[in-house]
């Protein structure tokens, strides 16, 4: 059974990239281009395996909804810059990686199998 991925990206380009991405290594991936739009979603569908969210949302922070996102599944952050005092909050997050944009297809998908311990 395919491993379920939840990919939240506000820019259309980046997420249909990774859901192509992750969709191609086999992975079963939902969408959601905002942060109410994905706490819909796993409000209403089984648990996800993983998560893939962007740092800048437009209506929460990414570090806020990777917060309620990992007591489910671990997540991955992606951004193209991160402060250092970004990177030590994501630190204070469990089960939370972080990726820099722009990245290769295939670091994500290692980044993802990474945090599935796949």
């Amino acid at each position: 059974m395919a491993k379920r991925i939840l990919v939240v990206e506000d820019s259309p380009n980046v997420c249909e990239m990774c859901v192509r991405i992750l969709r191609r290594a086999g992975f079963e991936v939902t969408s959601a281009a905002t942060g109410r739009e994905a706490l819909q979603i796993l409000q209403s569908t089984p648990p996800f395996d993983a998560a893939v969210i962007d740092f800048a949302l437009p209506d929460m922070s990414g570090l806020e909804l990777a917060d309620l996102v990992r007591v489910n599944s671990p997540a991955i952050i992606i951004s193209g810059y991160l402060s250092p005092d970004d990177r030590d909050d994501i630190a204070q997050i469990e089960n939370c990686e972080v990726m820099l944009k722009p990245f290769q297809a295939q670091d994500l998908v290692a980044a993802v199998k990474r945090t599935l311990n796949l």
